[in-house]
């Protein structure tokens, strides 16, 4: 007995044009114009530093620490990446995620003279005046010329009511403190003494008027 064999049916030809076209879609939106999609490189860990330096400069510190962070993922060991993204969190003050930051530069190089100035200012942010101190020390015994660490240790030794060593200070990078000290001296004074006056006078002409009445 012969077996039937089945029978195909040829396409018609208007099915066949639109299956074709079909195909062609679909090739194309899988690899345009007949070529490999060429992948979008990521960005090197310098590109991600520069970007979150120039959004800091913007003032949007969350998009900077983002850029950082990635920085700081191709290169674990960036020194720079780290003492940057302490920048960015110090303008937000996150408090804890800047010193560790900053301890981390320290960690990675300890002869970097910015690092310890930052976490000095971070110190002084958060109340501590000689852990702020000792830094700004270690800065300046690692670069004996930076005004700026001379400056902020300046501040810390007013916090700390030390006036002799932060005139000083001061004085090494060539300012004069002293008539801004008397001046804020005589402003506080003032603020003191004119409401005392004021009540004194008030207390006085009441007590006259009951002498005389």
């Amino acid at each position: 007995m012969q077996r039937q064999m089945t029978q195909l049916r040829c396409p018609h030809p208007l099915t066949l044009l639109v299956a074709c076209v079909l195909v062609a879609a679909i090739l194309t939106r899988i690899v345009p114009s007949g070529e490999c999609a060429a992948s979008t490189p990521e960005p090197t860990a310098e590109a991600c530093l520069q970007r979150g330096d120039e959004y800091v400069e913007r003032h949007q510190y969350d998009l900077a620490i983002e850029q950082y962070t990635q920085a700081i993922q191709r290169k674990p060991d960036w020194a720079e990446a780290y003492n940057n993204r302490g920048h960015a969190f110090y303008w937000k003050w996150e408090g804890a995620k800047v010193i560790a930051d900053f301890d981390r530069v320290i960690v990675l190089r300890s002869n970097y003279p910015t690092a310890f100035n930052n976490r000095g200012c971070a110190y002084m942010a958060s109340g501590e005046p000689d852990k702020a101190i000792r830094d700004f020390n270690r800065a300046i015994e690692l670069r004996p010329d930076y005004p700026r660490a001379y400056g902020n240790r300046a501040n810390a030794y007013l916090r700390k009511g030390r006036i002799g060593l932060a005139v000083a200070d001061f004085e090494r990078i060539g300012k004069r403190p002293m008539r801004w000290i008397v001046g804020l001296g005589t402003a506080a004074l003032l603020v003191v003494l004119l409401p005392a006056v004021f009540v004194y006078r008030h207390y006085r002409r009441r007590t006259m008027r009951k002498r005389s009445a």
